[in-house]
């Protein structure tokens, strides 16, 4: 039977084969680094990448999200958890204080990527 990985040491794994680094150039120590930062902030070899260990807006952190979330197709047979929309907009809202619920939908939507029901999200 394969042994299962506690999250912290798959994070640890999957950031060193990224060769994740922070601004500054040095490997991240996870744990003093996200005891510290609400979000942490890494560049590797396929980009930018930012590690949230608790979104904020939520109620009990990423056991809260998955209550709604729904699996979504990536292609090549990968699904993806993704957080549902009510979800996203009370993070988004949390980030957001002082910005109208226009301002709050079109930052959602301005990643033009394509949603589930087929039509392209826009600005």
């Amino acid at each position: 039977m394969a042994e299962v990985l506690k999250p912290q040491v798959r994070l640890t794994l999957a950031l060193d084969h990224l060769d994740a680094r922070l601004p500054n150039g040095k490997r991240p120590a996870l744990d003093r680094d996200l005891s510290t930062q609400a979000v942490l902030e890494l560049r590797t070899d396929a980009g930018e990448l930012k590690v949230v260990p608790e979104p904020v807006g939520t109620r009990g952190g990423y056991d809260d999200l998955r209550r709604a979330a729904t699996r979504e197709p990536l292609g090549r047979g990968l699904r993806l958890s993704v957080a549902s929309l009510g979800d996203l907009a009370r993070i988004r809202a949390e980030h957001s204080e002082g910005k109208s619920l226009g301002e709050i939908a079109r930052g959602l939507n301005s990643d033009g990527v394509k949603t589930s029901q087929g039509s392209r999200r826009s600005a």
